[in-house]
């Protein structure tokens, strides 16, 4: 029996290392002669020079379930290797575009794509991660160590020889720690991610088809980088809460990555040509696919008419009544840009300014529809960090029971999304619905609108909700604390008139009397141009960074 020996030479170590097979100029000369072997699997050729197809055994698997075209090899380590894949060169495969996301999921050291066809089939280069040189002596391993290199250096070229050869479409992704998680959120159907912004909080993209932006983001290579400070600036976040892990995108020069799992940091770096791609810009834009997808509006491309708008309602916030003449000024420059808006903003201003509103405590007024085109809104409050409802959320559920017995026929709404810091599962929408069943409130009246985390939020999706599935409700009657029903009609009353067509508006309200608790007319004002598009200014508002002094110069 002949003794096994395996040459470990670094050589041939990087030569086959993860992620070394690379194209090469030089191989082009192994691809010019006539006279190949062509070999043909699923429509695929692979042309073989003569010299070479002494030196190598080709197999070609018929209807392979791994999708394997052809698998080749070193005939000399094959005869003297005595276990299985001694002498691999390589193997080219076939797989699905739904099996090649499954694969971008995981590491994929061994394995890497190279082209895809016309209908969409992607075309895989599989190479050894470890050594498969063998002969029987050391003498013989010495003396065919050129062989084998040149052997080596030819697999590197087959790619490309197989792209041209083939009509195909060379493609390349990268899979690195990063990537990795790009690709789970794209395409794992059980993957619970999020992406927020350092502005605005997270989103659900599930539902959000993901393969564009994942894919343009593996286009490019992450590798690990020792940088010892963190790059400065806003990023965009992708989360994955049930694991507690965590990839920032940083918007900053250097396209840097940062993955936190738990205590532990790791900052990464893409290799590109360009260093100042920020795939950052990609991340934001699939933020803002999802959040167009959950209902959540975008600032419009009429920037000019959205300026005026903001000016007018940040005016009205600031200065109050004093603010008029500005106001009136401002809708008839609007008018000039955007007749339909100019319109609209006119009747929220006007709904804005009533102050005929009467805050119902305790219960709904008589005389109200007791018919399904009307629908009680209960607007949330948030958690207390473990998920359990605050006593002010309870005591406006109670007064909803107290509506709802009174009006039988009427729809529910129970509206807020995930606000609890340490449970993330649940939402005020779903504790608010669970309560009110175990109080006696039939399940078939309740509809739940659980993705919000603004009033605003609450007007945009459960407009959508009822517009969508109810389209029977067009009367609201709103449900919260006496210091809330005012913005809460006013937010409502916004987003309907908003809407084209809409028949929507808000008839009624009752309140739970709080015995504290305020929202400014500035508080409002941020409200509205979230209900505009322009998350960033509400914040800044909400958070009282926006700086109003360029609005209140304008001239008195």
């Amino acid at each position: 029996m002949k003794t096994r020996f395996i040459l470990l030479w670094v050589l041939l170590a990087l030569l086959f290392s993860a992620g070394s097979i690379a194209a090469s100029a030089e191989t082009d000369k192994y691809f010019s002669a006539d006279g190949s072997v062509v070999y043909e699997n699923n429509g695929i050729h692979l042309d073989i020079q003569p010299k070479f197809n002494e030196l190598i055994t080709v197999e070609v698997p018929v209807d392979d379930p791994d999708g394997i075209l052809f698998t080749v090899s070193e005939t000399a380590s094959l005869e003297a290797g005595k276990y299985d894949g001694a002498g691999w060169l390589f193997s080219i495969g076939i797989v699905s575009e739904e099996k090649l996301h499954e694969m971008m999921c995981s590491d994929m050291s061994g394995a890497k794509v190279f082209a895809r066809d016309e209908a969409c089939n992607y075309y895989m280069f599989y190479h050894p991660t470890d050594v498969r040189f063998e002969r029987a002596t050391p003498e013989e391993l010495k003396s065919d160590i050129a062989q084998w290199s040149m052997l080596c250096e030819w697999a590197n070229g087959v790619t490309d020889h197989l792209v041209n050869q083939n009509n195909l479409e060379p493609v390349s992704f990268s899979n690195s720690s990063v990537d990795i998680y790009v690709a789970r959120a794209a395409f794992m159907k059980d993957a619970h991610a999020t992406l927020s912004t350092t502005e605005f909080g997270p989103i659900e993209i599930d539902g959000v088809d993901g393969t564009e932006f994942a894919e343009r983001i593996m286009q490019g290579w992450f590798h690990y980088t020792d940088l010892e400070e963190t790059p400065d600036g806003e990023y965009v976040v992708l989360s994955f809460p049930d694991e507690d892990t965590r990839v920032d995108f940083f918007f900053a020069p250097g396209a840097y990555a940062r993955i936190v799992s738990g205590d532990s940091e790791t900052l990464f770096q893409a290799a590109l040509s360009d260093d100042n791609k920020s795939y950052a810009d990609i991340m934001q834009e699939w933020y803002y696919a999802a959040a167009e997808k959950a209902g959540i509006k975008q600032p419009d491309d009429n920037a000019a008419s959205r300026a005026i708008i903001e000016k007018a309602v940040v005016l009205y916030g600031a200065k109050g009544e004093d603010s008029d003449e500005q106001i009136d000024e401002l809708l008839a420059q609007l008018e000039t840009v955007d007749a339909s808006a100019a319109e609209k903003w006119e009747k929220i201003l006007k709904l804005w300014k009533n102050n005929d509103l009467i805050v119902n405590e305790g219960v709904l007024p008589d005389g109200l529809p007791d018919t399904e085109e009307l629908c009680l809104v209960a607007l949330g409050f948030q958690l207390n960090p473990d998920g359990s409802m605050r006593d002010e959320l309870i005591h406006r559920l109670e007064t909803l029971v107290r509506c709802a017995e009174k009006y039988p026929n009427a729809w529910i709404v129970c509206t807020g999304g995930g606000t609890a810091r340490d449970n993330p599962s649940v939402t005020e929408a779903g504790e608010m619905a669970k309560w009110l069943r175990e109080n006696g409130i039939d399940s078939s009246r309740i509809i739940v609108e659980d993705r919000s985390q603004t009033t605003a939020q609450n007007a945009i999706f459960t407009l959508d909700i009822l517009e969508k599935q109810y389209p029977q409700v067009s009367k609201l009657a709103i449900v919260s604390s006496d210091y809330h029903i005012a913005t809460g009609t006013l937010l409502f009353g916004a987003e309907a008139i908003l809407r084209e067509d809409s028949k929507m508006e808000v008839i009624s309200n009752a309140a739970w009397k709080a015995p504290s608790g305020s929202l400014s007319p500035m508080f409002q004002a941020g409200a509205l141009i979230e209900l505009l598009g322009d998350q960033q200014t509400a914040y800044e508002i909400y958070f009282e960074t926006y700086d109003i002094h360029e609005i209140m110069a304008l001239p008195d």
